[in-house]
């Protein structure tokens, strides 16, 4: 899509798949026609075979917020079987020993839920490098798909975790509940999930869960290490929804801040839109004054790299396109 070249394959696909990524297409297409464009196919298509029994449904499960809480909702519902954690997504496919802290946390979290913890390795990313594809608005969503289809035949169903809620709905991101379900097969439909609630009210949600948070993991700025820095601004957010929540002293997060820690976070204004309401909303129900004067003079000093790159990038993307 990104070059205009047509898609064949000698290797047939069932029509759902088919009919589906063609309406994942026309989306992307549509909401990003500077980027991406329509383009043709030519793939045969014939039923999908059938495996037998399956186990149930499938989580990508990267141990973060989103995911946890989509664990905590679907494995009550008995709608989960399986979590998934994919290596060369957040974790590059070369770290084998940040991708092992990972799994390893992963994998005590998911046996505690009654989940069969599983995993799937994958360099996906690389593509991105030439065409200059961008991950978050683009592609995260189908390529975390790809990598769940290699587990298709043992699983009903799939579960990929909302980036946003919808009442601050993202519709030209890689994951969003548009075209989520268009990822499926004939067998096994995929669903978007948990986008009733924002990321600080799950990690709120998630505090009456130690299984799930005492081993949660959100930090992206400790390269190399797959855990939690504890001061980097993600990590910072988290545990302040964690205590609004209820849990004082999260133990996934072996090096704490404190609330004036928290004043000091330089806040970009699409994360200020996104955070700072259900923050407020979240500290005036447990009556936190205290938070909400932190709040109040939360998101100043923002560099300027973090206000200009992401209008250079979009416009670098326009011209190559």
């Amino acid at each position: 899509m990104r070059q205009g070249w047509t898609l064949a394959s000698r290797e047939s696909v069932d029509q759902r798949t088919l009919d589906n990524l063609m309406q994942w297409q026309a989306s992307f297409a549509g909401w990003r026609p500077w980027s991406l464009g329509n383009i043709d196919w030519e793939i045969p298509s014939e039923p999908e075979t059938d495996c037998g029994a399956r186990l149930g449904g499938m989580v990508a499960f990267s141990g973060g917020v989103d995911s946890s809480y989509t664990v905590l909702r679907q494995a009550a519902a008995g709608n989960l079987a399986s979590g998934v954690l994919v290596h060369g997504m957040d974790i590059a496919v070369e770290d084998k020993a940040a991708f092992d802290r990972a799994k390893a946390d992963a994998t005590e979290t998911l046996k505690s839920m009654g989940l069969r913890p599983l995993w799937v390795r994958t360099n996906v990313r690389s593509l991105g490098r030439r065409p200059f594809l961008h991950w978050c608005e683009e592609t995260f969503g189908i390529w975390l798909a790809s990598a769940l289809s290699c587990l298709e035949p043992w699983h009903s169903r799939a579960f990929i975790a909302s980036s946003y809620p919808y009442r601050h709905l993202q519709l030209a991101c890689g994951s969003n509940p548009v075209t989520d379900r268009f990822l499926g097969s004939e067998r096994v439909a995929y669903e978007h999930d948990g986008a009733e609630l924002s990321r600080v009210e799950k990690a709120a949600a998630l505090a009456a869960e130690p299984r799930l948070t005492r081993r949660l993991r959100v930090c992206f700025s400790q390269e190399g290490a797959g855990a939690n820095c504890g001061v980097c601004r993600k990590c910072m957010l988290t545990q302040l929804c964690l205590w609004l929540g209820g849990e004082d002293r999260p133990a996934a997060f072996p090096k704490a801040c404190k609330l004036e820690d928290i004043r000091s976070i330089p806040l970009p204004p699409e994360i200020r839109r996104y955070y700072m309401p259900p923050l407020r909303k979240l500290a005036e129900l447990r009556g936190r004054k205290d938070v909400l004067e932190v709040l109040e003079q939360l998101g100043g000093n923002v560099p300027l790299r973090q206000r200009v790159a992401p209008a250079f990038w979009e416009w670098l993307r326009r011209v190559q396109r």
